[in-house]
């Protein structure tokens, strides 16, 4: 939120959609804005949601929790009414950039944080 305030949504959204940013930096961005205000831009919301959920499984060299990764899906989920099919693009974009198969992001996020993942699964639908 902070980092919206000081600089606003479109340079945030230009920043994440067209810098070649390290999964480090997005998630920086990821900690220092709003899901609700990230998730308006479905390609953005996903790109900051990956990066959090990729470092949150690198194990002890994480610097993201599964609490932080819920209270980002929190307020995607928040952003309601005409925004809503953004919550499911982005959730859908944030699923398929997981990958599949055993040593997937998606089968690693799966394992630390299942519940985590069905409600992002939900939201897809």
């Amino acid at each position: 939120d902070d980092l919206i305030k000081k600089s606003g949504k479109k340079i945030v959204f230009d920043l994440v959609k067209n810098e070649n940013l390290s999964n480090d930096q997005l998630v920086t961005i990821a900690k220092h804005t709003s899901g609700n205000d990230m998730s308006d831009e479905p390609e953005v919301g996903a790109k900051l949601l990956v990066a959090m959920i990729k470092n949150s499984t690198q194990g002890s060299g994480s610097s993201v929790s599964v609490d932080a990764i819920k209270k980002y899906i929190e307020q995607v989920d928040k952003n309601h009414s005409i925004f809503q099919s953004h919550n499911k693009d982005t959730m859908k974009s944030v699923i398929s950039q997981l990958g599949d198969g055993p040593d997937s992001d998606y089968a690693k996020f799966q394992k630390l944080a299942p519940s985590t993942l069905d409600r992002m699964g939900r939201m897809a639908e």
